[in-house]
C-alpha cells in the first residue's frame, strides 16, 4: 500500500505542477492582452547609438518584460517537485518539467525529463566508477564521503541532484539546473519548486478545491501516518476538499 501512497504524492506534485503551467500561460495571455492595449506614452528609442524621447509612440510598443526578461524571447522554466518531509523519497525531484513560453509563436511547450536518468555527480567528473557498479537504493543516503579519490559512487539519478545539494544554501539547485540545461540544450531563465506540504498549503489558502467525485469512495486501508492505514470515506458529487484530503 506504500507505493500506492507514493503514486498518489507523485501524482499530486505533478499536478499542482500542471496547474503553474497553465498558470503561467494565463499570466501570459494576460500580459501580452496588456501590451496591445495600453501604448506607451513616452518611450525611449536608439538613433544611431543616441536615446530619444517621443510623446507619441504610435503604433510601435514597448516590449513586454515578464520577471524582467524581454517575452519576445522564449522564456524557460524548469518545475520541480518532490515528496518533501515526511514522505517516502523526501528529496528526490521525481516530477522534472520544461515549460517553454514563445511569444513570437504564440505557444507554450512543455516537456518531461526522465527521473531515472543516470548523471554524473557534480565534483566527480575526475573520478572513474567501478563498472558495472550499482547506485544505492536511496540516492538520499548517498554523502558527499562518496565522493573520494577511489569512490565507485561516480554516478546517481538525475532526480537525486536536489538531494545532493540541499544543504549547500543559495545553491540547492545549481547542479540540477545545470545538467538539465546540458540535456536540453536550452537556458533556464527561471525555476519553481514545490513539494506536498506547499500543494496542502495553497489549497487551504485558496479555500479548497471544488472536486466532482463521481462515485462513493469507501477504503479501509488507505495509508496513513509512520506506514500506518486509516479508513478513508468520501461521498459522491461536489466536493470541497481541503489540502490534506484532496493530497
Amino acid at each position: 500500500m506504500e507505493s500506492i501512497k507514493t503514486f498518489s504524492c507523485r501524482r499530486a506534485v505533478i499536478f499542482f505542477c500542471l496547474i503553474l503551467v497553465m498558470g503561467f500561460g494565463a499570466l501570459y495571455v494576460f500580459a501580452s492582452q496588456i501590451k496591445s492595449v495600453f501604448q506607451p506614452r513616452v518611450i525611449e528609442i536608439k538613433n544611431n547609438g543616441q536615446a530619444e524621447k517621443t510623446a507619441n509612440a504610435g503604433a510601435k510598443t514597448a516590449g513586454f518584460k515578464l520577471f524582467g526578461q524581454e517575452a519576445a524571447e522564449p522564456v524557460n522554466f524548469l518545475l520541480l517537485g518532490a515528496p518533501g518531509l515526511g514522505n517516502d523519497g523526501a528529496d528526490l525531484t521525481d516530477t522534472i518539467l520544461l515549460a517553454r513560453l514563445d511569444e513570437a509563436k504564440n505557444k507554450i511547450y512543455l516537456f518531461s525529463l526522465p527521473r531515472d536518468l543516470l548523471v554524473k555527480i557534480p565534483g566527480s567528473e575526475n573520478y572513474t566508477p567501478t563498472p558495472n557498479s550499482q547506485l544505492k537504493n536511496s540516492e538520499t543516503e548517498i554523502s558527499s564521503n562518496s565522493l573520494k579519490k577511489d569512490s565507485v559512487w561516480g554516478y546517481t539519478k538525475l532526480n537525486a541532484l536536489y538531494a545532493f545539494n540541499k544543504n549547500n544554501a543559495g545553491r540547492e539547485f545549481v547542479a540540477l539546473i545545470a545538467k538539465s540545461q546540458n540535456i536540453t540544450g536550452l537556458t533556464i531563465n527561471h525555476y519553481v519548486f514545490v513539494d506536498l506540504q506547499t500543494v496542502r498549503q495553497l489549497v487551504d489558502i485558496f479555500g479548497g478545491v471544488n472536486v466532482m467525485v463521481a462515485k462513493d469512495i469507501l477504503d479501509p486501508a488507505f495509508p496513513g501516518p509512520n506506514h500506518s492505514f486509516e479508513t478513508f470515506e468520501i461521498k459522491s458529487g461536489w466536493r470541497y476538499l481541503d489540502g490534506q484530503t484532496a493530497l
